[in-house]
């Protein structure tokens, strides 16, 4: 699969404009429980801005998971073109139909490690909370999500 992004940037008197793509690709072999998936993230270039072109923060990304029942468990591995590379480790149980609890570490990062989620299904909507609390005394992280398929 693959998604491409419109990037647009106004500082002050400053503009600057570019176009990202990501590219991946998922192998889900028949009748086994485990998914394997590679990415690409953040092709692309911006315009100058005062002058200075940028490249978009490339990203290598690998991963895997393991789905049995109502137990999803995962793992991925990123390569960051700036930064430090880093894992990822990631856990869901689904007690009930509507309901998921999620649990996840991730290496790699100055500020966040441990994260904890749940998330609601009904029909075609889908509902999902995170929570990061910060390592370093930065404000935690809350996310919602509202999604229809």
């Amino acid at each position: 699969g693959f998604s491409a992004r419109f990037i647009h940037e106004d500082l002050e008197a400053d503009r600057s404009s570019g176009f990202g793509l990501d590219l991946g690709i998922t192998y889900l072999p028949k009748n086994q429980p485990f998914t394997i998936a590679a990415s690409i993230l953040h092709l692309g270039r911006m315009d100058a801005l005062d002058k200075v072109g940028s490249s978009l923060p490339r990203e290598i990304r690998l991963g895997a998971s393991y789905k049995r029942d109502r137990v999803l468990l995962s793992a991925e591995y990123r390569i960051p073109r700036f930064g430090s590379n880093g894992a990822l480790i990631g856990g869901e149980v689904r007690p009930a139909p509507v309901l998921s609890l999620r649990a996840g570490y991730q290496s790699g990062h100055d500020t966040r490690s441990l994260s904890y989620g749940l998330g609601f299904t009904r029909r075609n909507w889908r509902i999902d909370y995170a929570f990061t609390p910060s390592d370093l005394g930065f404000d935690d992280s809350h996310r919602v999500t509202v999604g229809i398929r």
